[in-house]
């Protein structure tokens, strides 16, 4: 992920009652600051088990920081898949 430091006061301009490093996103800079597409973070919108959670004030859409960084924690990955598991292995083996 980008530094939060990396991104312009314009794109990561902070809400007036939230922390200092909180702040709402469009989703350009949110591509940036997460590592995904604009067109991959706009079908999470609209995701039917849990959306990515925006607000849109007059027709943009907004992502606060915080709760993007909440949303994403739940995809975090626990375990390794059956491939990594035999990739870690034989490495292991060198």
């Amino acid at each position: 992920m980008i530094v939060a430091n990396s991104l312009t006061s314009k794109e990561c301009a902070p809400s007036p009652s939230a922390k200092v490093e909180d702040c709402f996103m469009p989703l350009t800079a949110l591509s940036r600051y997460s590592g995904l597409s604009v067109r991959t973070l706009r079908t999470y919108l609209s995701h039917p088990i849990g959306p990515l959670p925006y607000y849109r004030p007059g027709g943009k859409i907004l992502v606060k920081r915080s709760e993007f960084d909440g949303w994403i924690a739940r995809f975090k990955a626990t375990e390794f898949s059956k491939g990594s598991a035999i990739l870690a292995e034989l490495l292991t083996d060198l």
